[in-house]
C-alpha cells in the first residue's frame, strides 16, 4: 500500500508542464551526452534547450554534487535528496518557488539510460570501472566484474577502495547502486559507503538454471522499472551511513536461507 501511495503522488507532482520539461530535457541529453564523458559539459549543453527553471535546477544538482568541503556522503545524500523530492526553483523574487523534476519516477522509460564500460577516473590515482550505468546524465550505477576463479568479496574491496578520498570519492557524490559480481556466486550489491558486510544478494528464481547466476541476476535487478524502485523506496540516510532497506527478494550474506527483514 505504501508503495502504490507514494507513486501516486509523485505521478500529481509531476504536471503536464512538467512532463513537457522532462521531454525536453532527455531529448537534449540524447544529443548532448556520451558515456565516460564528465558530467558538467554535458548538462550544460543540455541546459541551453531547457526552460531557464529547469536549467537552474540543473546547475542546483551540479552545484550540489561538487560542493567541495563537504564530504562524499553529505553530497551523495543533497543529490539524492533533489532527484528524489525535485528541485525548488525560484527565479526570481517576485515569482513563485516551483519545483523542477529531473527524473520521472512514474515512467522508468521516459529516463535517459545510458551505459559505458571501462570508464577510466583520471587523477592522481587513475582507477578503471568496468562498468557505469547513467541515468539521466548522472552517473548512478557502477557494476564491478570479476571470473569465476576470483570471490565477489574482491569486487566489493575494490569498490569501496575507489571510494575512498584519497582516491575517486568525488565521483560517487551521484551515484545510488553498486555492484559486483561473478558467474559462479551470482550478484551482490549496496549503496555507496556500504561496508562489505552489509551487502545484499539479489535471490529470485533460485531454481531457474538457463543462464549463469550472475545474467540472471543482473537482468532481474538492473531492470529500469527495479532499479528506479529499489533508488526511490529503498535508500536509508542512516547517522552518517548510507545503505539499503533491503527488499524481500534479497538476502545478507549471513541470512541467505531466510528473506531479510
Amino acid at each position: 500500500m505504501t508503495k502504490r501511495l507514494t507513486r501516486a503522488r509523485l505521478s500529481l507532482h509531476m504536471s503536464a508542464s512538467s512532463q513537457r520539461d522532462f521531454a525536453a530535457f532527455a531529448k537534449a541529453l540524447e544529443v548532448a551526452f556520451s558515456p565516460g564523458s564528465t558530467l558538467k559539459p554535458a548538462l550544460d549543453r543540455a541546459r541551453k534547450h531547457v526552460r531557464p527553471a529547469y536549467s537552474k535546477g540543473l546547475a542546483v544538482v551540479i552545484d550540489a554534487k561538487d560542493d567541495a568541503p563537504r564530504t562524499r556522503y553529505a553530497n551523495n545524500q543533497a543529490v539524492y535528496s533533489l532527484l528524489r523530492y525535485g528541485v525548488p526553483v525560484k527565479l526570481a523574487a517576485s515569482e513563485n518557488t516551483e519545483t523542477v523534476w529531473l527524473v520521472d519516477w512514474a515512467a522508468p522509460e521516459a529516463n535517459h539510460w545510458a551505459v559505458a564500460e571501462e570508464v577510466t577516473l583520471q587523477g592522481a590515482h587513475e582507477r578503471r570501472l568496468d562498468v557505469v550505468l547513467y541515468f539521466n546524465g548522472l552517473a548512478i550505477g557502477v557494476l564491478e566484474l570479476k571470473n569465476s576463479r576470483v570471490g565477489i568479496g574482491e569486487g566489493i574491496r575494490q569498490l569501496l577502495s575507489n571510494q575512498r578520498p584519497e582516491f575517486h570519492a568525488a565521483f560517487f557524490s551521484t551515484v545510488q547502486v553498486v555492484l559486483a559480481g561473478n558467474d559462479s556466486e551470482g550478484l551482490r550489491y549496496g549503496t555507496t559507503g556500504t561496508p562489505e558486510k552489509l551487502f545484499l544478494a539479489w535471490k529470485e528464481d533460485e531454481h531457474d538454471n538457463t543462464r549463469s547466476k550472475l545474467d540472471k541476476y543482473l537482468l532481474k535487478l538492473a531492470s529500469k522499472p527495479r532499479l528506479l524502485e529499489l533508488v526511490r523506496d529503498f535508500v536509508l540516510f542512516d547517522s552518517g551511513q548510507k545503505k539499503f532497506n533491503p527488499p524481500a527478494s534479497s538476502k545478507t550474506p549471513e541470512s541467505r536461507s531466510r528473506p531479510s527483514r
